[in-house]
């Protein structure tokens, strides 16, 4: 019952809220993925001292953006998943 839009409405709301979350994420998150990845890939007597000089490095020699290395492929697949 109810028209074509009032049966739709619903599902794409909550595959819009969804996906907003599922970005939002992958902003707030995605920084904290890269240092750690950085930090564990360093080895024995890597080139940083903990996570805020890995931040502080990463700042200096790429930019902002270096946090966001490979942040593409999650935000592409959060509509899918």
């Amino acid at each position: 019952p109810g028209t074509l839009l009032e049966r739709i409405y619903p599902r794409t709301r909550s595959f819009v809220a969804g996906m907003s979350s599922g970005v939002a994420l992958v902003i707030a998150g995605h920084p904290f993925d890269t240092v750690k990845v950085r930090l564990q890939t360093q080895g024995a007597g890597g080139r940083f001292q903990g996570p805020l000089d890995c931040v502080k490095q990463t700042l200096a020699k790429e930019g902002f953006r270096g946090l966001y290395k490979g942040a593409a492929p999650p935000l592409a697949m959060t509509g899918f998943v």
